[in-house]
């Protein structure tokens, strides 16, 4: 047995499923925790996207979801073109939600601040609904426009995508926006499910 006794080979053995058993242990211990920090960082904003949502008229489980999507619940984030925070809104959406709703132009680095962030962003989401209404469904609309803008979504759009949302997704000539839309959409689901609201 190449020098080792048998007592040494089980005193081994032993320690080995013991360190196992730990290990195990604590990874049992661990996953479950990493969950429920993982749903406590995407619940730490759920007042301030009740309230925006409830503002705008928009469904509060698209709004999380865009959130979850556009900044995975990072109010710090900021994209390449000049968007900012959870919903990351350019500065332009800004300027034009405060004219809109009669609030003082912003200052910039104030669509940071997450509460006002969310009341932009649920705002502009309710607006893009609001013009797709007359679709079978909106919300794959409005959220391709979130993402790719109007111009973009007003190419894609015919009779047979307005009456199926599938149809429309079909027609999205971008893959980042398609999947960005069915993302979303399925990740609204998700929280619907849940219950988040």
């Amino acid at each position: 047995m190449n020098g080792v006794q048998p007592a040494d080979h089980r005193r081994r053995l032993v320690a080995w499923a013991l360190f196992l058993g730990v290990a195990l242990g604590a990874a049992t211990v661990v996953a479950p925790a990493f969950r429920m920090g993982e749903a406590a960082r995407q619940d730490r904003f759920d007042a301030e996207i009740l309230a925006a949502a409830g503002e705008s008229g928009c469904d509060p489980d698209l709004v999380k979801a865009v959130v979850w999507r556009e900044s995975n619940f990072d109010p710090a984030v900021r994209g390449r073109a000049g968007e900012l925070g959870l919903m990351q809104i350019r500065p332009v959406v800004g300027a034009e939600w405060a004219a809109a709703t009669g609030n003082d132009p912003l200052k910039p680095g104030q669509l940071a601040d997450p509460s006002l962030n969310l009341r932009v962003g649920a705002w502009y989401l309710a607006k893009a609904i609001r013009h797709w209404a007359h679709a079978a469904s909106p919300s794959p609309l409005a959220l391709a426009q979130y993402n790719a803008g109007r111009a973009n979504v007003l190419k894609w759009v015919d009779a047979n995508a307005l009456a199926d949302p599938d149809a429309f997704l079909s027609r999205i000539q971008f893959p980042s926006t398609r999947a960005y839309v069915q993302t979303i959409l399925g990740q609204t689901e998700k929280y619907r499910r849940r219950g988040e609201f």
